[in-house]
């Protein structure tokens, strides 16, 4: 099953290598968004949260547009 699993999202990242690309950009900025809101909880800074949440949902708008 894993393999099949694994077969399968190679066959489809490599027909749809955009596809590919998005993911890649909506996992890294929302592994960026985690590390600055968890930073922004640790330092009790309510601010820098909603700063921080705001730039993720204007970087994922840029790339769902751009899909």
């Amino acid at each position: 099953m894993n393999l099949a699993r694994q077969a399968l999202a190679t066959v489809i990242f490599n027909a749809f290598p955009m596809l590919d690309l998005v993911l890649r950009i909506a996992a890294s900025t929302a592994a960026l968004c985690f590390v600055l809101f968890v930073a922004a909880v640790a330092l009790g800074l309510p601010v820098l949260a909603y700063q921080g949440a705001d730039w993720f949902l204007k970087r994922l708008n840029n790339v769902l547009r751009i899909a």
